[in-house]
């Protein structure tokens, strides 16, 4: 089977909540020699992609979800060691996570891989996070970066109310803020006050990369 093939039938795998087989694609896909790195972007992400537009189109619903969830989370289980297990110096620091109300966790949680793999110290917060625990999250952790995630449209008001605490606290200018899902458009990231929509994960994280450049850039002017 060739590389194109394979990352194809893994997609599928994701979309189709077949955990056995998506394990099993993902160790070949190791056993030959195929970048880990694309083994997410062109493998996992199309098929999670597919599977977060069925559930918005009401096609999909909690179990057929969920069980994609468990093939992504199988597949990434394997990946996660080869390619953040080298990676020695951080470039910053990200608080991530899922907002209030909101018990989705798929796509944050490659979020946080691919933040990890591009050098970031991240803490993953998990679901349903109040403001205030968000804020204490970013205080503890001195982060550099905090990213919201919300994948019900009933939800995606959390990330506004999230972050008017900062606002209300004084501490909003320490932080910039990156928030996505996939209810969640550009206009609906401005509108909240982020400083940033994350598209998709490799979207999300080349914008922070961004971020942390523009400020050590800046630091060194000074």
């Amino acid at each position: 089977m060739d590389e194109r093939t394979l990352l194809e039938k893994l997609a599928f795998t994701v979309i189709k909540g077949q955990v056995k087989e998506g394990t099993a694609l993902t160790q070949q896909a190791i056993g030959g020699g195929v970048d880990p790195h694309l083994v997410i972007t062109e493998g996992l992400v199309p098929g999670m992609d597919v599977v977060g537009e069925l559930f918005r189109t009401n096609q999909y619903f909690i179990p057929e979800v969920l069980l994609s969830a468990r093939t992504m989370n199988g597949a990434m289980a394997l990946l996660k060691p080869l390619i953040v297990g080298a990676v020695k110096e951080t470039v910053g620091v990200a608080v991530v996570g899922t907002v209030k109300g909101d018990i989705h966790d798929i796509g944050k949680n490659l979020v946080c891989m691919l933040l990890e793999a591009a050098q970031f110290k991240v803490y993953n917060l998990g679901v349903n996070n109040t403001p205030e625990k968000i804020l204490e999250a970013a205080e503890q952790h001195g982060a550099d970066i905090v990213g919201l995630s919300a994948l019900l449209s009933v939800t995606m008001p959390n990330i506004g109310k999230t972050v008017e605490h900062f606002e209300k606290m004084g501490v909003r200018p320490k932080y910039k803020i990156i928030c996505g899902g996939a209810p969640v458009t550009e206009k609906f990231a401005k509108e909240c006050g982020t400083d940033a929509y994350g598209a998709n994960a490799p979207e999300a994280v080349r914008i922070c990369r961004a971020w942390v450049e523009e400020k050590k850039a800046k630091a060194v002017v000074s």
